[in-house]
């Protein structure tokens, strides 16, 4: 396949985004503003992780750049990886390549992406620490209607790769990146991408429910508790940014994060585990 060059912005020079524009821009620091949860230890060490995620068409505001609603891992050998959908501003964007710093190869087509336009999309970090990631876009709206439930998954795949699986059907999978084990638990996050050290304010809200993690015995296990993930992620994780989005618990493995959500600290638990009493 041929690689296109283009030159172009990344959004998502902080951690976790795929924004591209073909045109040279002056280098700017970025931020990730980031709510969740984390699983429990147990879903450490695992070889897949899935969550079903609420579709909002809430449109970055202000100063943001992205709305990223995502679920991932960190792995073993370093890298980081995820997929969930994306809303982003209206620009010209490249679906699939590979950004490094504020230049990138694009290895496929291109598409016009408006405010309304939600669309899923897959990264991955070989190092996290740095601003060079793979990733891809969806089709048009391929994460609509507002309101839905969609279940995304990354599994391992039968080449060693890995596989991004949308509702049960596989929408991309690819084998240049081998299998890891991840080294931290599951997770699943609302991301706001900026180019300023403050927050829009408005993200989301939007429901994750059903975090879940393929384990080594090649089974879906449900993790069996929450805590709260409040920060900035990526390159830029100490970025001292007021966070003022939380995270609410409506039920067992069930939460929404955003906007005009309880604000939490860090680490803290938000669906403990179940006691159990042994006799």
């Amino acid at each position: 396949m041929r690689h296109c060059k283009l030159i172009l912005l990344a959004v998502f020079t902080l951690a976790l985004t795929f924004f591209t524009m073909p045109r040279t821009v002056t280098a700017q620091t970025q931020y990730g503003i980031q709510v969740g949860a984390w699983g429990d230890g147990a879903s450490k060490g695992n070889m897949g992780v899935g969550a079903e995620i609420r579709t909002s068409l809430t449109p970055p505001t202000g100063q943001a750049l992205a709305a990223l609603f995502w679920v991932g891992d960190n792995l073993q050998n370093g890298a980081f990886i995820q997929f969930g959908y994306a809303l982003s501003r209206p620009a010209y964007y490249c679906l699939y390549g590979e950004t490094i710093g504020y230049q990138g190869n694009c290895f496929g087509p291109s598409d016009n992406i408006g405010y309304s336009d939600v669309r899923w999309f897959w990264e991955y970090w070989p190092n996290p620490a740095v601003p060079d990631f793979y990733y891809a876009l969806g089709p048009a709206n391929s994460t609509r209607p507002d309101g839905s439930w969609h279940l995304y998954q990354i599994l391992p795949n039968v080449d060693n790769g890995w596989s991004f699986v949308l509702d049960g059907q596989t929408v991309w999978s690819f084998n240049m990146f081998h299998v890891s084990k991840s080294k931290d638990p599951a997770y699943m996050v609302a991301e706001e991408v900026t180019r300023t050290q403050s927050a829009s304010g408005i993200l989301g809200p939007v429901e994750f429910r059903n975090l879940s993690y393929w384990d080594g015995y090649k089974t879906w296990q449900p993790v069996r508790s929450l805590s709260a993930i409040s920060g900035c992620g990526g390159v830029n994780p100490n970025c001292s940014i007021g966070v003022p989005y939380g995270v609410t618990v409506l039920g067992p493995n069930d939460i929404i994060a955003g906007t005009g959500e309880q604000l939490r600290q860090s680490g803290s638990l938000l669906w403990p585990l179940p006691f159990a009493l042994t006799v």
